[in-house]
């Protein structure tokens, strides 16, 4: 059980919560802000987030669509240190017991915990409809909780919202269905043991990203998986030039790309100080930052098209596309051939 600091006037808790390093969606942000104080969880975190991943539609009408994805998804089921459960919210209700007392005792049992609210209610979240929120403390000294999640322009961002907003806000989002309709509560295990960098997962994820395809038997959905991923990417930038220019633009997928080539050149250097290739891999360290300038550039002139709609922007990150597909398809080539397995 986690204790509460006593103040003058009340009691607060503020979980541990660490800089997630992958900040584009909350499927991998919650857990990783959970684990990664943890020194020993670093080589479960670069053993992983290798393969990059987009939902196929029957049509070509969603091309505008393109949610850009780390597979697998949901990755609190499968990381050693989370215990997960999840509550719906018709049981909570039934109970009778206050939502806010509910949640203060889920957080002094050192659970954080993810739901989905009406951000109309919140007054530091930029956000008017139903979305995410993710709970790591409070103080009834203040009536506060401690939040978490994209509300803030779409940017990982830390708010407070009062209990009192938190409940308009849980009781007025209407959407019980799905994931919506739940109560999620993650907890770190202290008591998992050291993890080992897998070159198993490493590779087969590597491999599964060269050849564009998910050697997990438990994915049944229709997906495109790696760098086949780029051809999407040109067809989406396309269809912004031709025929949709001037419109509003999703930008995720460009800081999906930005923070896959951030991770990797964070990945290798993690690699080469702890002597896990026989062989020099500094040319390699190179090629990746020089593709994570380019996905950086790449990400700006997005971000710049989506305000001054200026199709030449997105014309100057499509003729590059094919240069990034290459060279990452040789640095990974290279990569696996320096692998022990």
């Amino acid at each position: 059980m986690h204790e509460p600091t006593k103040m003058s006037g009340g009691i607060c808790l503020i979980l541990q919560l660490s800089d997630p390093v992958i900040k584009s969606y909350s499927l991998y942000t919650n857990p990783l802000s959970i684990i990664l104080h943890e020194e020993k969880s670093w080589n479960w975190f670069y053993s992983n987030f290798l393969l990059l991943c987009t939902f196929d539609h029957d049509t070509d009408e969603s091309i505008n669509d393109l949610a850009l994805m780390y597979a697998p998804l949901e990755i609190k089921h499968i990381c050693p240190w989370i215990e997960y459960q999840r509550i719906n919210k018709d049981v909570l209700a039934f109970n009778g017991e206050s939502i806010i007392k509910f949640l203060i005792n889920c957080l002094n049992q050192g659970y954080y915990i993810h739901c989905h609210v009406d951000h109309y209610y919140i007054s530091q979240s930029d956000k008017n409809d139903a979305h995410e929120f993710f709970i790591y403390g409070y103080c009834n000294e203040s009536d506060l909780f401690y939040a978490a999640d994209t509300c803030l322009n779409d940017k990982y961002s830390k708010i407070t919202c009062t209990f009192e907003e938190f409940e308009k806000a849980y009781s007025s989002n209407k959407r019980f269905y799905g994931k919506e309709k739940y109560i999620e509560l993650l907890c770190f295990d202290k008591y998992r043991d050291i993890y080992d960098f897998s070159f198993i997962s490493f590779t087969t994820q590597l491999t599964d990203y060269l050849e564009s395809k998910c050697s997990d038997p438990n994915n049944t959905q229709k997906m495109t998986f790696g760098l086949k991923n780029y051809q999407k990417i040109k067809k989406f930038l396309s269809y912004v030039i031709n025929d949709n220019p001037g419109t509003d633009t999703d930008i995720r997928p460009f800081f999906v790309l930005y923070e896959y080539k951030k991770v990797m050149v964070m990945r290798l250097n993690h690699m080469k100080k702890n002597k896990l290739f026989s062989k020099n891999i500094d040319h390699i360290i190179d090629g990746y930052d020089e593709l994570k300038t380019i996905s950086e550039s790449h990400l700006n002139s997005m971000i710049k098209y989506s305000i001054t709609k200026n199709t030449k922007l997105v014309e100057n990150v499509l003729q590059q596309i094919d240069y990034v597909e290459c060279c990452e398809r040789e640095l990974i080539n290279q990569m696996l051939s320096f692998c022990p397995v």
